[in-house]
């Protein structure tokens, strides 16, 4: 059984302050397992105030958004500070968890130390509670992981105390060898079993109290999760049927990914090993329809020798990985409830990815079998060592429009005459200027829709980088919410004010829905003019007109990566 821990944060919560209504809480169960303490502060940041090196403060003064990406500390229960609007009666006693890099550089004497991806950053946890028309409150805390622990007992001015994917510890090779990359637990929250957990694909999850967000137990998986795998931060759960499904890569012999079905009782129906072939790859989403699944595998790859001298020496295996075209997109198909392997196909047009907004099937047109049609992100140049080299030195990163993406549909052919899969064609989405489109991240639909057929699909969106318009020449980042119509390819956008940077939005349903986009977008938002927090509510039928609500927090939460609404 994997230890329980309680970390205790040196900082007393922080009394709410500002008007205040009925407070309203969501149910999330919490761990019944005994707990242990400790008084180590989960973060060294917390009890000072955190100071900002003059490299940061130089890139923030081209770039306003790179503050963004500064620790923030650890608070409970920070009260708004100011509503514009009224706070929908359907989001009252709602909340959103998100998680995110907690901080990608040390503090402290350490300052100067950051870490080698921004992925790699130690992981936070940021819950926004609406508790009232005119209340709501903020609480953002590290996730008290093992590296954490590590680099609190090593103390200050020692550099890195353990490595990470693309980080290796300080201290030289001795301080190296035969060491596995920790787990940062930084990317995405989702609640399974009635318990909050916060995930990355580079180990297992850790459940979260949803109250205080204490880490309450590391390593937490669903019952019957056969042992030797990782889980991926992008599980996806069907609300139709309950079920939840995820992958993750397997840590004992060559190249495979565990490909895992949880059943609606919570416990793991079924899982099955995918082998990968000569290459260790880099899968982070994956796509789920009605009856299969589609794990899609873009070319950024390391050799599978590459992975004994990296744990022997110094060189994390992050920074391994190349983009080999000629290996192609490859695609491996399952069937959803056995996971049993249909079979594989490849798009010798290599494509790069991170994000799958949606998948679904229909019969095929030749009444063999089924076609599936997978809506993704995919990066409009294929410079994925580009890319790859800006999210390695966020504070130095300049983001061509070429390392975003648009929004591509893919089509694949399941045979149910011979049981072969192949790649039949792809479209974008949206096309030219006129579809109002702009270069995005973070693509999701309504969750009632997913693996379905959906209209919709929500993303964030970069407003100098249109879809058929000219290339910027300055860097910049997400400054746009934006709805994309799938059915007639044009995307409908949202302006935040000047100064603000965009997270990845949330859609909350209406109570009264009667259509897909009946509900709200949850808008959290880095306002780098205050240094501060700002939710901004939208009506998801309208996403261009002005905001429903506003809930501003003075307080910095760092850019967030993936979140869940309770």
């Amino acid at each position: 059984m994997a230890p329980v821990i309680k970390a205790k944060t040196s900082v007393a919560p922080l009394r709410p302050h500002g008007k205040k209504g009925k407070r309203n809480r969501p149910h999330v169960s919490c761990s019944s397992s005994p707990s242990t303490s400790t008084s180590t502060p989960t973060t060294s940041s917390t009890s000072r105030s955190p100071v900002t090196p003059e490299y940061v403060r130089a890139a923030a003064r081209s770039q306003p958004w790179k503050m963004g990406l500064e620790p923030a500390g650890e608070f409970n229960d920070v009260a708004s500070v100011q509503i514009k609007g009224t706070i929908p009666d359907d989001l009252i006693g709602r909340a959103i968890y998100a998680a995110g890099p907690g901080r990608i550089r040390l503090e402290g004497a350490d300052c100067n130390e950051r870490y080698g991806h921004w992925f790699d950053g130690d992981g936070s946890v940021m819950a926004v509670r609406f508790e009232g028309p005119d209340a709501a409150s903020v609480s953002h805390r590290m996730v008290a992981g093992e590296r954490l622990q590590e680099q609190n007992a090593l103390g200050e001015g020692k550099g890195m105390a353990t490595r990470g994917f693309w980080t290796d510890a300080g201290g030289g090779w001795l301080r190296n060898v035969g060491r596995q990359p920790s787990n940062p637990r930084n990317t995405a929250v989702t609640v399974l079993n009635g318990k909050l957990l916060v995930l990355c694909e580079g180990g297992l999850p850790a459940e979260m109290d949803p109250q205080t967000l204490e880490t309450v137990a590391l390593d937490a998986v669903p019952p019957g999760l056969e042992p030797g795998c990782f889980l991926s931060a992008h599980g996806k759960h069907d609300a139709k049927t309950g079920e939840y499904f995820t992958f993750g890569a397997r840590l004992v012999g060559p190249p495979a990914l565990d490909v895992v079905r949880v059943g609606a009782d919570g416990r793991v129906a079924a899982q099955t090993t995918v082998s990968l072939g000569a290459n260790i790859v880099f899968v982070h989403d994956f796509a789920v329809t009605e009856n299969h699944i589609v794990i899609l595998i873009p070319p950024w790859v390391c050799a599978f020798s590459e992975l004994l001298p990296s744990i022997l020496f110094e060189g994390p295996l992050g920074h391994r990985f190349r983009y080999d075209a000629s290996l192609g997109t490859k695609a491996i198909v399952l069937k959803r409830d056995t996971l049993e392997v249909v079979g594989e196909a490849v798009c010798d047009n290599a494509f790069s990815f991170y994000h799958v907004a949606n998948a679904f099937e229909e019969p095929a047109a030749s009444g063999d079998g089924v076609t599936l049609r997978v809506t993704l992100a995919q990066q409009r140049d294929a410079d994925r060592p580009g890319l790859e080299r800006q999210f390695a030195n966020m504070y130095d990163a300049e983001f061509d429009p070429g390392h975003h993406a648009d929004l591509w549909e893919h089509e694949l052919h399941v045979s149910a005459a011979n049981d072969s899969v192949r790649f039949v064609s792809r479209r974008a989405v949206c096309e030219g200027s006129a579809s109002g489109a702009l270069a995005l991240e973070f693509p999701f639909v309504n969750p009632a829709n997913a693996m379905r057929k959906a209209r919709y699909a929500y993303a964030v969106g970069r407003s100098d980088a249109p879809v058929g318009g000219e290339r910027p020449t300055t860097p910049s980042y997400f400054d746009r919410i934006q709805k994309v119509d799938l059915e007639h390819g044009t995307s409908e956008v949202h302006s935040i004010p000047s100064g603000q940077y965009a997270n990845e939005p949330l859609f909350v349903a209406s109570s009264s829905a009667s259509r897909e986009d009946d509900g709200y977008l949850l808008c959290p938002l880095y306002d780098a003019t205050s240094h501060e927090l700002v939710v901004r509510v939208l009506d998801a039928r309208n996403v261009s007109a002005d905001a429903i609500c506003e809930v501003r927090f003075d307080r910095h939460v760092p850019f967030r990566f993936h979140g869940y609404v309770v």
